[in-house]
């Protein structure tokens, strides 16, 4: 009995000598590693159901409320990254910063937004994402939530470059990043 203890002893010294942890704390680091990992998995996926759900529902929305600036935001966005419909978008993204610039004060969603369009046509966007940047700060110091506004964004022009595999979509991806 003492003879395997004294031997598991030697092993655990050997170990944290050789690699710096024990077997158990390896093991322990492994699951919490897993644990983590599956969480951030579980986010993605709920951020990407929500994305498409948005998306796919985005015109008919817009149609129904064109009035309303989030489903006008949304649905820009869709024609922009989901359709490629880049004259369209152009056309609606001057809207959306036209009524933007009514309301006072700038939108995030709608600056980053923009700021990829611009990039992508080749345009300065550069001032559009120093803009959404510091409009993002000061509403998160108003508000008390720590998700990004850009999030569902993200995810859906994510899934959109994995999904469609077009040059326009890794594009917008890239972007986005």
């Amino acid at each position: 009995m003492w003879q395997l203890k004294d031997r598991r002893d030697f092993e655990q010294r050997l170990a944290i000598e050789q690699l710096g942890f024990t077997p158990g704390q390896d093991k322990a680091a492994r699951k919490l590693q897993e644990s983590w990992r599956a969480k951030i998995a579980r986010r993605h996926l709920t951020l990407l159901l929500k994305a498409e759900r948005l998306m796919a529902n985005s015109q008919s929305i817009f149609e129904s409320d064109p009035e309303n600036m989030a489903a006008l935001c949304n649905y820009t966005l869709f024609v922009h990254v989901g359709l490629d419909d880049l004259d369209k978008a152009s056309r609606l993204y001057k809207v959306c910063i036209s009524q933007m610039m009514s309301r006072g004060g700038d939108n995030p969603f709608i600056l980053y937004s923009y700021a990829i369009f611009a990039a992508r046509m080749g345009e300065n966007y550069l001032e559009f994402v120093k803009r959404a940047k510091a409009a993002e700060e000061r509403l998160a110091k108003r508000e008390t939530q720590n998700v990004p506004i850009y999030s569902l964004a993200n995810a859906y022009i994510r899934h959109l470059a994995i999904s469609a595999q077009s040059v326009a979509s890794w594009h917008n991806y890239a972007l986005c990043r």
